[in-house]
């Protein structure tokens, strides 16, 4: 039989509670949702995404982790170009775009769409071909280098070819937070998914 550990010998550790290894992406929240979008011919894709990260600062490449098998994941293999979109915690049409286009696919029979973007009513402009959130307060352009299969994931390694930001993105790179208020997702759409943080006023706001 197993001794159970001596409490005493763990110290901070003994108030720790085991938790399930599959749950674990939970502990990276809260995150930033970031919005991706593609485009392959007629069809337009856009999903929220949360696993998106930096990976190399010369030359710039990020990752983005995305489901396979969605229409998204698709679109950005037959394209080989995706936009980042960083939107603003206000106004509030920000936060309904975000939960807009996390919705299921088969909640608006996505499947079959052409252009996921105008389904919902969301505007947006082709720059380089490459569909751009109108309100956006950051975006950028990236081309596939190479994607890797990680589970029930598809990890796309991408080269950042431009990107623009507002006047809020200081000129030595840092956001000023105070025109621009970072979306973050809690991990659940349960109640209260976004939330925001504003240094400026030292509390944190909910929807």
């Amino acid at each position: 039989m197993k001794r159970a550990s001596d409490p005493r010998k763990l110290g901070r550790f003994a108030y720790l509670k085991e938790i399930a290894p599959a749950t674990t992406y939970r502990l990276f929240n809260p995150r930033v949702p970031v919005i991706i979008c593609s485009k392959s011919g007629s069809k337009v894709a856009a999903m929220p995404a949360n696993s998106c990260s930096s990976v190399s600062d010369s030359p710039p490449i990020i990752s983005i982790a995305i489901r396979k098998g969605i229409r998204t994941n698709k679109i950005v293999r037959s394209s080989s170009h995706f936009s980042i979109n960083w939107l603003s915690f206000e106004p509030e049409s920000s936060r309904t775009i975000v939960l807009d286009l996390g919705k299921p696919s088969n909640s608006r029979k996505d499947a079959g769409l052409e252009d996921k973007l105008k389904e919902f009513g969301v505007a947006y402009s082709l720059v380089s071909n490459i569909p751009v959130l109108r309100m956006a307060c950051a975006f950028a352009l990236c081309k596939v280098k190479r994607w890797i299969s990680t589970g029930d994931h598809d990890l796309f390694i991408a080269s950042v070819m431009s990107a623009k930001a507002s006047p809020d993105f200081t000129a030595d790179g840092y956001w000023k937070l105070r025109d621009y208020k970072p979306i973050l997702y809690v991990g659940s759409i349960r109640s209260n998914p976004l939330i925001t943080i504003d240094p400026h006023r030292e509390r944190i706001e909910e929807i």
